[in-house]
């Protein structure tokens, strides 16, 4: 999916992501599904599944937002978020599907990709993404600048189901 952050040029200098760690990964896509994509590591394994995957880039091939989906063998499925350094810890993540608000959860950790939440999706949180239309992230810049990254839910029904 591409987004155009014209406008918010500060915030596309913040969110420049470099190659390495979880997306230096070598990952086959084994299906794509509207908006979102299948992705298996080579050795595909239950402590190492496949996932449903979404990232957000701007004009200049600048990833400011990666959304994971894993529904591991035997456990309940969660949704990682990632987004570039340079935010405002604090401020957390805001997560609404069309409009209505589902929850703010902190960052669990940055590491040289990006900084990280990660939260479990309950039944009534997935059956919220199955029938909605577009999902926002919403960050914050360092001056406390809100900032709002689009996830669209296109063919989110279709790829979770291929999990």
């Amino acid at each position: 999916m591409r987004f155009h952050l014209t406008g918010l040029l500060a915030v596309a200098a913040l969110f420049a992501l470099g190659g390495g760690g979880a997306w230096a990964q070598q990952v086959t896509v084994k299906a794509t599904h509207g908006d979102w994509q299948i992705q298996c590591p080579p050795n595909v394994s239950e402590t190492n599944p496949c996932a449903m995957v979404q990232e957000l880039v701007t004009e200049q091939d600048r990833r400011v937002l990666s959304a994971i989906i894993i529904n591991p063998p035997g456990g309940e499925p969660f949704l990682r978020i990632i987004v570039p350094l340079g935010i405002l810890l604090p401020g957390g993540m805001t997560l609404t599907i069309d409009g209505a608000e589902v929850g703010t959860v902190g960052f669990i950790n940055c590491l040289p990709d990006g900084c990280m939440t990660q939260v479990a999706l309950k039944p009534e949180v997935l059956e919220r993404f199955k029938a909605g239309n577009q999902a926002v992230v919403r960050i914050y810049e360092q001056t406390e600048q809100a900032v709002d990254l689009p996830v669209s839910l296109n063919g989110f029904t279709a790829a979770y189901g291929e999990l």
